[in-house]
């Protein structure tokens, strides 16, 4: 549930206003086909717009691999593909945006450029006129209005908390302390990098047992960022400390306690435990907002992936391998 919605990386792609191609139809006749979806071309001139708009060419060309190439180039003609299943298919049903957000639409791209003239230009550039770029806008708001009706998902506070009392146990958060923290580094080009290291580490934890305070301490010995609020570290839990001593340090030491110099491959460490917080479960309204947005992500990929299932099983799509 953490990694990002295909469903709106789809959308982030497919609505790119004045990049955006006509995926299918007539009116790039002169261009190789790239596929055709029931019929209806897309054009290796859209493709190559397509992947331009999402990557810029110079990039592409210089500093991917082949099979990176091919990767790219595969996904962008799926998008292109589902675009145009999409369109097709809210055109059966009949869905019309209304003329007043089309005008919007073309609107607020006008709004992009300095005055009428400069606009004018950019269009002309794409060998586009403002007729077509209202039927693209047109088709866009089809397309975006055929996906908020199969797969745009709102959910109800009922169904979240219906969500979190069958799930309890997914919301609990891990033992935790909080931590004061110096992290002195050793220079991997210095021959004696971990001789200097640790003699700061030294002198450090020695200021500490003399009775200097731990974050005044830090402030000027860490090389960690929290150095700049003297070390602290707020509470963190033990998957979230990355040198596995430094973690069995922290959670064994005593509140109040500084830990030994603790030494890993990179750097000397000293502690402080401020406080310890046991596991706990957190409640609903703690976890309302990210539960939301976590669970509206999945179903929408979800419903987003059987709608393509769907749509591409009835469908006659031929490929042009390049």
């Amino acid at each position: 549930m953490k990694r990002a919605s295909i469903y709106v990386l789809f959308i982030a792609v497919v609505f790119l206003s004045l990049n955006y191609s006509d995926t299918y139809g007539d009116s790039q006749k002169n261009s190789y086909t790239a596929a055709t979806v029931n019929g209806y071309q897309i054009t290796e001139q859209a493709l190559k717009q397509r992947i331009n708009a999402i990557l810029p060419m110079a990039f592409y060309h210089s500093n991917i691999s082949e099979k990176q190439k091919k990767k790219i180039r595969k996904e962008v003609l799926d998008n292109l593909i589902n675009s145009a299943l999409f369109y097709q298919e809210a055109e059966k049903i009949g869905l019309m945006p209304a003329e007043s957000e089309i005008i919007k639409r073309m609107e607020k791209i006008k709004r992009r450029f300095k005055s009428e003239k400069v606009f004018d230009e950019a269009l002309k550039m794409r060998g586009l006129s403002k007729d077509e770029l209202r039927k693209r806008i047109k088709k866009n708001l089809i397309i975006q209005e055929f996906l908020k009706k199969f797969v745009e998902t709102k959910l109800a506070e009922k169904q979240l908390k219906d969500y979190y009392i069958k799930n309890r146990k997914k919301f609990k958060e891990p033992p935790s302390v909080r931590l004061r923290y110096i992290r002195i580094n050793i220079n991997p080009a210095d021959p004696n990098g971990a001789e200097n290291a640790l003699k700061k580490a030294e002198k450090a934890l020695g200021e500490i047992k003399a009775g200097k305070n731990f974050a005044d301490v830090a402030s000027r010995y860490s090389d960690a960022l929290t150095r700049i609020m003297g070390g602290e570290t707020g509470y963190v839990h033990k998957g979230a400390i990355s040198d596995k001593e430094v973690a069995e340090a922290a959670f064994s030491l005593p509140i109040g306690k500084v830990s030994r110099i603790i030494k890993t491959d990179t750097a000397y460490h000293i502690l402080e435990v401020e406080d310890k917080r046991p596991e706990r479960q957190l409640s609903f309204n703690k976890v309302k907002s990210k539960l939301k947005k976590e669970l509206t992500r999945s179903m929408e990929n979800d419903k987003y992936k059987k709608l393509i299932k769907r749509l591409r099983a009835g469908a006659k799509i031929v490929i042009f391998d390049k």
